[in-house]
């Protein structure tokens, strides 16, 4: 039989059906959860350290996507600095009160935190002062890689353990997600928690959408910068919720 043409793209199709499958429930709530804080003024945050940053941002500012969306991603926890830099700052605790300083918040409103590993400072630290400012704190993480890890706060918690409602990858620790061998050697490569992550976050903006539309109403969405109109649509939308967003406050 001929080989497949990318062994990767079918491990991750079969994980990603299946993520889909076991998350169908809490996504149906996320999204609920979601929809009901934006459709009384609300905004959905995100945050993410280190690759998951990446994740965060692309929730932000996205053609065909959700404009009340606030992003608090910070640069020295994004993979655009030195990774010696961006590692010292998420394994750092005591950041998060400064960032969600810098941000304004309303008692309901949804913070995602997406973290593979939900074992650094960083995001249990955000998990924790989240809860305190009456935040509806969700995870996305890999339950399993959480549990077969140490966490590096000092309370000794992990991300899953903290949040209201937590989407669970089903990545296998360390998320690569293919196996090899050669000279007796195996190792793991592929990694999927960015493709993973993407695919979650895009259905649940899909089902926060599908609840605009059942309620008759037209969701706030981007259109592309690049098509027809869409500054003028965009920068309409955006009127509404600039002081709510850091990044679009110029």
């Amino acid at each position: 039989m001929e080989k497949a043409f990318s062994p990767y793209w079918i491990a991750l199709q079969e994980r990603v059906d299946r993520s889909l499958e076991k998350n169908r429930a809490v996504m149906e709530q996320a999204a609920a959860e979601i929809y009901a804080s934006l459709s009384g003024g609300g905004v959905w945050h995100l945050f993410g350290s280190g690759h998951s940053a990446l994740l965060v941002d692309e929730a932000f500012h996205r053609a065909g996507g959700l404009v009340p969306v606030n992003s608090l991603t910070e640069v020295d926890l994004s993979p655009l600095v030195n990774p010696a830099r961006n590692r010292d700052a998420e394994r750092r605790e005591g950041g998060a009160r400064a960032i969600l300083d810098s941000h304004t918040f309303e008692s309901g409103e949804v913070l995602w935190i997406v973290s593979n590993s939900g074992i650094n400072p960083s995001s249990i630290d955000m998990a924790f002062d989240a809860k305190r400012r009456g935040l509806r704190v969700w995870a996305l993480t890999c339950v399993e890689h959480s549990m077969a890890a140490v966490s590096r706060h000092s309370s000794q918690k992990k991300l899953y353990e903290l949040a209201h409602g937590v989407i669970d990858t089903n990545l296998p620790p360390g998320d690569a997600i293919l196996e090899s061998h050669i000279d007796g050697k195996t190792f793991r490569h592929g990694a999927a928690s960015l493709a993973m992550g993407t695919v979650l976050l895009h259905t649940v903006e899909s089902l926060v959408v599908d609840h605009f539309l059942a309620a008759g109403k037209l969701p706030p969405v981007y259109l592309s910068a690049n098509l027809p109109g869409g500054d003028a649509h965009n920068q309409t939308l955006e009127a509404r919720y600039s002081k709510r967003i850091k990044r679009l406050r110029g």
